[in-house]
């Protein structure tokens, strides 16, 4: 499932599921298919995943929220969809090296994801 969102093949994951994939199986280090679609900054992938049951609410093994991911790679439309999913309380979540969204957003210099 990650490795089709990786590809940006969005007609996939369906299938994938269909066939059996775990719409919130993960990487070695944590990383969902939902983390994976925010860090490339696909919007309709990640709409597609949460209508398909995406946990919203995963971490990876560093603590990262898909906000935590979204303001690292300063994809603002990625964010805007994660928040009006549902997302706002994890703006405030802090990541095991004790950073929040907006730390991750200015360490990066993405201004319009800190707005």
């Amino acid at each position: 499932m990650i490795r089709a969102v990786l590809k940006g093949q969005l007609e996939m994951l369906p299938l994938l599921t269909a066939a059996g994939s775990n719409v919130n199986a993960t990487s070695q280090n944590g990383t969902s298919a939902l983390h994976a679609a925010v860090m490339m900054g696909f919007t309709r992938c990640i709409l597609l995943l949460l209508e398909m049951g995406a946990d919203l609410e995963s971490r990876t093994e560093e603590g990262m929220t898909v906000l935590h991911v979204g303001a690292k790679h300063g994809h603002v439309e990625a964010l805007k969809a994660l928040m009006q999913a549902g997302g706002q309380h994890l703006v405030s979540q802090v990541a095991a090296d004790g950073k929040t969204c907006l730390h991750y957003a200015c360490e990066h210099g993405h201004v319009d994801a800190v707005k």
